[in-house]
């Protein structure tokens, strides 16, 4: 599951969760999106952050476009 151009390590993850508040359009800024990705991950599942407003959108990451962010299951629990 690498045809994503954009990854993000578990661990940078963590420290990017502490980013800004929630966005005008969300319930959540990146912050907690990458905070939810990086528990996921510790728990042995990948993770795509993409934009819900984009018709198709769930159809294109189940077939491997290159749309969202990937965050990799960490398979080793770091």
């Amino acid at each position: 599951m690498e045809p994503f151009r954009s990854l993000v390590d578990v661990g940078i993850a963590k420290q990017l969760s502490a980013l800004g508040p929630d966005s005008p359009l969300g319930r959540g800024g990146m912050g907690s999106k990458l905070e939810a990705a990086r528990v996921a991950s510790l728990a042995g599942v990948s993770v795509v952050i993409a934009n819900g407003g984009t018709p198709g959108i769930i159809r294109q990451v189940v077939e491997g476009e290159d749309v969202g962010t990937l965050v990799p299951a960490d398979r080793h629990g770091n």
